[in-house]
């Protein structure tokens, strides 16, 4: 696998969202993006706190689950640290959302909460990208939607692991993947700001230079992780 990380807090203060990957097997690998959820308190410790605890999760209990429910079980887990680092800390409330990515042998499983994605590129053409879980999302599947509404609601998210009890059924997405798919994780500052599919198809040290010396003028923090099998 050939793997590209990248962060940049772009023109905010702190970098909430958190980048991490690990290698599990010769065809096995665990991949996470979190992006702290702003507004509450500490969004960088909750993303790297629930972002690490997923890999810990899976990289010591890849044998004992199905694929499927082996991230599940990990979201729950990292749930609960954070609700104990939540309390250690004195956060009223943290929060963040994920987009996770488990490839094993010939699939690739995915789960998310919130408005990070997770797209699958083959042969250069999208053919899969996440649904965010977010107010504009709704608000869009049953009218149009207009630039004040967008602005308004853009931001507000419906669902995330902020340590309390996970109500809803965590959804998985299970893909079949070829030599050569691409898989682009990534936080809402980025798609929200830049071209995706460039960035899945053709990346490399100087397109990073390019997001290094845009960074200024990003008005969030922007992150991907691409994988290309």
């Amino acid at each position: 696998m050939n793997i590209i990380e990248y962060s940049n807090r772009g023109s905010r203060t702190v970098n909430q969202d958190y980048v991490i990957h690990r290698s599990l097997s010769a065809d096995s690998a665990i991949f996470v993006l979190a992006d702290g959820m702003g507004g509450y308190s500490h969004g960088e410790i909750a993303s790297q706190t629930v972002a690490e605890s997923i890999v810990e999760y899976v990289e010591q209990n890849t044998t004992n689950y199905t694929p499927e429910n082996l991230l599940r079980e990990s979201i729950v887990f990292a749930n609960d640290v954070l609700m104990i680092k939540r309390m250690e800390i004195g956060g009223k409330k943290m929060g963040t959302v994920i987009a996770v990515l488990f490839i094993k042998g010939t699939y690739a499983y995915i789960t998310w909460l919130g408005d990070s994605r997770v797209y699958k590129f083959s042969k250069s053409k999208m053919d899969f990208c996440t649904t965010d879980h977010s107010i504009v999302q709704q608000l869009s599947n049953k009218m149009a939607i207009t630039s004040s509404i967008y602005a308004k609601y853009s931001a507000i998210v419906t669902r995330a692991i902020m340590g309390d009890e996970i109500k809803e059924e965590i959804p998985i997405e299970v893909l079949s993947i070829a030599e050569g798919d691409t898989f682009l994780l990534c936080s809402d500052g980025f798609h929200k700001q830049l071209p995706v599919e460039e960035y899945a198809v053709s990346c490399d040290k100087v397109n990073l230079k390019c997001l290094d010396d845009m960074a200024r003028d990003m008005d969030d923090n922007y992150s991907f992780i691409k994988v290309t099998v």
